[in-house]
């Protein structure tokens, strides 16, 4: 599994803030799937990464692109994947 917990993580009320650290070639669906045992992320994300690039395939058929310094939301039901040459760091 290419996904490494790069960090600590903060409960706020009900909102938990953490940061993560994602590898070039990481994909949900490849990586998250065999073990969530569900097709797309049951889970709404909101964020901020630096640098490199996510890519994220919505329910919809739809995809969103998130680039270096972007903040996001991402709704429940999406597949995701690391696209950019560099880590991915969320926060």
């Amino acid at each position: 599994m290419r996904i490494r917990p790069a960090g600590s993580e903060c409960v706020l009320v009900d909102f938990t803030a953490s940061r993560l650290v994602f590898e070039p070639g990481w994909r949900r669906s490849g990586n998250v799937k065999p073990i969530a045992g569900s097709d797309s992320c049951l889970v709404l994300h909101t964020g901020y990464q630096v640098p490199s690039r996510l890519n994220a395939r919505l329910g919809n058929d739809r995809e969103k692109e998130c680039g270096p310094d972007y903040a996001h939301v991402i709704r429940a039901g999406h597949d995701a994947c690391a696209t950019g040459d560099e880590s991915i760091i969320r926060r």
